[in-house]
């Protein structure tokens, strides 16, 4: 098994795109840094009058006063949570933790999910070629005469499939440190604070980088998966990229929500990390839910993947 791990790896480090994979994340954390570089640049004053302005604009917005946003339940609208966690910082003196910074822009790339956005573009396409290509090479009839079996074939590629994922995001979320520090540098303070359910939290943010990296990676790899899937069933990858595409980046807009049967779907629950700095998609819905639905639909994706590749005839 481990022979065929390398090489599938081997193939995959032998596409002429492999280095295509790795600069665009490069160019795009340059370019976002750069973007938000310039927009930092039009910041006036202190800490301090900068958060006292944008409270100032939310009660505008808003229409209600400090004591009425004071009295408010932070769980009703996210303009209460942002106040009362820009009052925090003033009322105990605390520096808020800054996205512009190495770690800043780390955990901006990270929770705002652009990152792993174009990660998973990547991989969708790599992901829907693994056995696709095999059979437009002709190939498939020389791998499965070997003593190998198809569950062990098709298992190397998948999961040489994630090692490359795991590879590529990795590489991704370090060079948004690096693109950070390009810019920004890195002085900021290492603590979050974050109100949730009335009970004002204190995170590191480097902790709060690394569980969001693994959250993301998980719902990013159900999209991944699904479209390994569908390239072993119809063994054609442009319809396993459309279809995971659409899946992975637009379902979500185009079904209305408010309908409990929604929490059931993978696009529903693919956001782990909302439940560290939000509420989730619909009411009830738990983390734990959430990532046993994630964890069903990849048991469907992969067993439909192998019963299809176990059972084909090869022509």
């Amino acid at each position: 098994m481990l022979k065929l791990i390398q090489n599938e790896w081997l193939k995959i480090s032998k596409t002429k795109s492999i280095m295509i994979a790795f600069l665009i994340p490069v160019l795009f954390c340059v370019i976002a840094a750069a973007v938000m570089h310039d927009k930092a640049e039009e910041k006036e004053g202190t800490w301090q009058e900068q958060l006292i302005k944008a409270n100032e604009m939310i009660e505008k917005e808003m229409g209600l006063s400090k004591e009425q946003l004071q009295g408010m339940d932070d769980t009703e609208y996210s303009g209460v949570t942002r106040w009362k966690e820009n009052q925090y910082h003033l009322d105990h003196d605390i520096e808020p933790f800054e996205q512009e910074s190495a770690l800043g822009f780390m955990y901006a790339m990270v929770d705002m999910k652009r990152l792993t956005s174009i990660t998973m573009l990547i991989l969708i396409v790599y992901g829907a070629q693994m056995v696709a290509k095999e059979h437009s090479y002709g190939t498939i009839k020389f791998l499965l005469t070997r003593s190998h079996s198809r569950s062990k074939i098709l298992g190397a590629k998948y999961i040489s499939l994630l090692l490359f994922g795991a590879l590529l995001y990795l590489f991704s979320v370090g060079i948004s440190f690096f693109a950070g520090f390009l810019f920004f540098g890195n002085d900021t303070p290492l603590f979050m604070y974050r109100l949730q359910d009335g009970v004002m939290l204190k995170e590191h943010v480097v902790i709060l980088i690394g569980k969001h990296t693994v959250w993301n990676f998980i719902g990013m790899m159900s999209y991944v998966t699904l479209a390994f899937m569908i390239q072993t069933v119809v063994k054609n990858s442009a319809v396993a990229v459309g279809i995971s595409l659409f899946v992975g980046l637009f379902a979500a807009t185009v079904v209305l929500g408010g309908y409990d049967w929604m929490k059931y779907l993978l696009f529903t629950n693919t956001d782990l990390t909302v439940y560290e700095t939000g509420v989730p998609e619909i009411d009830g819905m738990t983390f734990s839910f959430s990532f046993g639905i994630v964890m069903l639909y990849y048991a469907i994706f992969i067993g439909v993947a192998f019963l299809s590749f176990n059972k084909r005839d090869i022509v």
